[in-house]
């Protein structure tokens, strides 16, 4: 049997052929949003999983080194739309992109 960890909800409610998009929001933390990145990818999961990441930050660098890797889409923002703001934009994103399940992160938290 597959062991699975999920941030929230119950792993036998996903199917592996389902899409699952974590948006996690940022601003000006490059280093929390590196140990983010590194939680979410380490998560055991039998589904597809894209990684889309709302950047609110006033140099528009934070989320730059991830702009090549694949299976990251960055959205970027004029303007701090704060927590709730950068959820509704990732989650009307992610809906766009295909996704079944969204994972709603700031990149201060821990998925486990």
């Amino acid at each position: 049997m597959m062991s699975s960890r999920f941030p929230v909800g119950d792993s036998k409610t996903l199917m592996p052929q389902e899409h699952v998009v974590a948006a996690i929001i940022s601003r000006d933390r490059p280093r929390q949003l590196q140990s983010m990145v590194a939680a979410v990818r380490s998560q055991i999961a039998p589904v597809r999983l894209s990684l889309l990441m709302i950047d609110s930050s006033s140099n528009r660098s934070v989320c730059d080194e991830f702009r090549n890797v694949d299976g990251i889409t960055i959205l970027y923002s004029e303007r701090n739309l704060g927590g709730a703001g950068g959820f509704a934009c990732g989650i009307i994103h992610a809906l766009g992109m295909g996704a079944q399940w969204v994972w709603l992160m700031d990149d201060d938290g821990r998925p486990n």
